[in-house]
């Protein structure tokens, strides 16, 4: 074989063996949101009391952004919302990603996509967004936040991060963790969960995003 030829040949295995797959670059297969009740899920309405109500959601329950604009700012005058569908914002940066939404106590929210072929792990970054308040926006100079993110493969829980944050304001996005997880072998579906408690002390907003996550394969 031609010196070239091999070369090309190890570039290709190279390659092979370390494909990634941005999550970005996927399309959900379903996504579901609702209250989390000692019998079970109930998905659907959100139940945000008497008080409030038209909390609103995402088209489909996803927002999913690979790219921010470079010269991308808000409004004068506005701050940072859940609802905004062009970026997340998290410590004043906005960022691109794949979005989860809680947003009152005792709810959930969950998006599940096809494993791709081959993948043996999921990498990246989990962070909290700059918006603790949601649908209570306004009511108090600081909030709180008791929920748990998780990881299901084909419906095992295969990766969890409790989230407890007091005291927290408008702005007060930060990194949760970073993600190395491993996939099961022969697994075909990757579910993404967040859910709040009942903890009725704030807790009124949870928005994550799954930043620079790709699934790779070895």
């Amino acid at each position: 074989m031609k010196p070239t030829l091999i070369i090309l040949a190890a570039i290709l295995v190279l390659a092979t063996a370390h494909a990634e797959t941005k999550l970005t670059d996927l399309t959900p297969t379903g996504a579901e949101a609702g209250m989390v009740r000692a019998d079970g899920d109930v998905p659907g309405k959100i139940d945000v009391g008497t008080y409030y109500d038209n909390v609103g959601s995402w088209p489909d329950w996803r927002k999913i952004v690979k790219v921010v604009p470079a010269d991308f700012k808000l409004p004068a005058g506005e701050t940072y919302r859940t609802a905004l569908p062009q970026a997340f914002s998290v410590g004043g940066e906005f960022i691109a990603g794949v979005g989860l939404w809680s947003k009152a106590p005792s709810a959930y929210h969950w998006l599940e996509y096809d494993i791709p072929a081959g993948a043996k792990k999921l990498t990246g970054q989990l962070f909290v967004t700059d918006d603790p308040f949601g649908y209570v926006r306004g009511y108090r100079q600081e909030t709180n936040q008791q929920g748990l993110f998780t990881v299901l493969a084909d419906g095992k829980e295969i990766a969890r991060e409790n989230i407890q944050r007091q005291a927290v304001g408008q702005g007060s996005g930060a990194k949760v963790v970073d993600l190395n997880v491993a996939i099961p072998a022969d697994a075909k579906k990757i579910k993404f969960r967040v859910e709040n408690s009942g903890w009725g002390d704030g807790n009124n907003n949870t928005e994550l995003v799954l930043r620079d996550a790709v699934f790779v394969s070895e």
